[in-house]
């Protein structure tokens, strides 16, 4: 393989693959309580900067970063400055490196494309799936939004069955891009043949799963150990619900495609754990300043393992509440949503959707959308559920209106589309920040 042939050719990259065997000792002891991990944390950050001075001269002219520049001296970058200077980001070392190409849009709708190499992203969802309680054997369904094949959704057949080296991401796939009311028994019948011992998937997905086995009471025989909700924002008032239907415990990862964080919430409180081997992470306000804890800002990430492109102090776009350091680990209370994730109102000041969360109301629809053309507007686009009255347009009126000083009125509507992904979009916001 081409890779053992030039692997003394390339600085640090053969240092890479015995990093994933320390990684995986080290992860066993990320829960212990009193394991410091803040020499790991600097001593994968340095050898990371190490490498990327090397391989990305070019980056390094551009902003005039020192070879010896802390963390801090080092820009913050979106993927639009990915876009304008794609050919400063790229590892000169590239025709030596094992890539995969990914694109992702985001929230925002804008495609950006990029290269990243293998990193050490099996090692953790083995620990979190061990945290879990996995043992070996175990069966995972993942739910996502894969496109099916036209002959299998007309025989309402939503899912395949993976390859062995996709374990841990999933024995079986199933696509939520069919979910309806009226295509949901086929899950469940599928669910209940395959007796999955853990589900991993879009949160809205296993959401309308729980919403619906709760109005008809469906119970899977089989027991669930655990659900893990990933890539979608969690909101408050689906967890109770979705542990009630599946008679279970949640658990959620947060992370991104550039390979830039590893965080997963690992008890009760919700809160979570940020990888120190994984990759940096910061939490800064709108002045590039690190917020104090008990704070919201943007999460911005630096990947310890992307060698053909240099993410460093990486803007995620992700609007988080950090909740300090413990022990080299940085902790966040929660992860709110994408800065896009902004309401608007007739004093142009930005409200986040999960501030105006209610239990009561948003558990009672089936979907739901806010769409904001105006400062101080906003329409409310409902898939009523069951359990839905005007008892909830009330408290959205409390809500919004008396709270937020907006101005609210209601569409219902039969259904409401997903992202090309099949995720769920929450906020149809025409308004510039």
């Amino acid at each position: 393989m081409h890779i053992r042939k030039n692997i003394m050719k390339i600085p640090f990259w053969g240092y890479y693959f015995l990093q994933d065997a320390w990684i995986k000792k080290r992860l066993k002891k990320i829960n212990c309580e009193n394991e410091n991990f803040q020499d790991d944390a600097d001593h994968m950050l340095k050898g990371l900067l190490s490498y990327a001075y090397k391989a990305f001269p070019a980056y390094y002219h551009k902003y005039q970063i020192d070879k010896d520049a802390d963390i801090s001296q080092y820009p913050i970058l979106s993927k639009r400055d990915y876009q304008k200077n794609p050919d400063i980001f790229v590892s000169k070392y590239k025709k030596f490196l094992v890539t995969d190409k990914t694109v992702t849009s985001g929230s925002t709708g804008e495609p950006f494309a990029f290269e990243v190499t293998p990193n050490h992203d099996p090692a953790h969802q083995k620990m979190l799936w061990d945290l879990m309680g996995y043992q070996d054997g175990d069966q995972i369904v993942l739910i996502n939004g894969k496109v099916m094949d036209e002959k299998k959704v007309k025989n309402h057949i939503y899912y395949v069955k993976r390859e062995e080296k996709n374990k841990l991401y999933g024995d079986y796939m199933i696509s939520c891009l069919y979910l309806t009311d009226q295509t949901a028994p086929y899950y469940f019948e599928f669910l209940k043949k395959v007796k999955p011992d853990y589900i991993k998937g879009y949160t809205y997905a296993v959401f309308r799963l729980a919403q619906y086995a709760e109005a008809h009471g469906i119970k899977l025989e089989h027991p669930i150990k655990g659900i893990q909700l990933t890539s979608e924002m969690v909101l408050d008032y689906q967890i109770p619900i979705i542990e009630r239907a599946f008679n279970t415990k949640v658990y959620m990862q947060y992370g991104q495609a550039e390979a830039g964080m590893f965080a997963y919430t690992y008890d009760d409180t919700h809160k979570y754990k940020c990888s120190p081997v994984y990759g940096y992470m910061e939490v800064l306000d709108k002045n590039g300043k690190h917020v104090k804890e008990g704070e919201t800002g943007e999460a911005v990430v630096t990947s310890f393992s992307n060698y053909v492109m240099p993410f460093i102090r990486y803007r995620t776009g992700d609007l988080v509440e950090y909740g300090g350091k413990k022990n080299g680990i940085v902790i966040l209370n929660r992860v709110i949503g994408r800065t896009q994730d902004i309401v608007y109102n007739k004093d142009k000041e930005g409200i986040s959707l999960t501030d105006y969360i209610t239990n009561t109301a948003y558990s009672h629809m089936l979907k739901w959308r806010i769409v904001q053309k105006e400062y101080g507007k906003i329409t409310f686009q409902i898939v009523k559920g069951p359990g839905y009255s005007e008892k909830d347009e009330e408290e959205f009126r409390e809500v919004y209106e008396k709270n937020g000083k907006m101005e609210i009125e209601f569409q219902y509507v039969h259904d409401l589309g997903l992202s090309k992904k099949g995720k769920s979009i929450f906020l149809d916001q025409y308004l510039e920040p």
